[in-house]
């Protein structure tokens, strides 16, 4: 499954940078290809559903946000610390 988590777009409209989340992790790039080979299929649908509220569809771009991934990834090298207990 994938989710967008976040968008950020140009003040102007000129793009529109989608941060997307993907699970299972190693179908990041799966998605991301499909995502790409439809992106102008998503603009149109994009402008179908808001072009009467802008002037401008933005183009899009995709990212691959790795968020989650880099926090699980950290979560695993603290818990294999071996820091000792603390002395009172």
């Amino acid at each position: 499954s994938s989710a967008a988590s976040d968008v950020y777009k140009r003040q102007d409209l000129s793009i529109a940078k989608i941060y997307f989340s993907v699970f299972p992790v190693q179908n990041g790039d799966k998605v991301l290809e499909n995502l790409n080979d439809k992106k102008s299929e998503v603009r149109w649908r994009l402008g179908k559903r808001i072009g009467k509220s802008i002037r401008k569809i933005p183009e899009l771009a995709f990212f691959i946000d790795d968020t989650a991934e880099e926090a699980s990834r950290m979560d695993q090298i603290i818990n294999h610390l071996n820091i000792p207990p603390e002395k009172t």
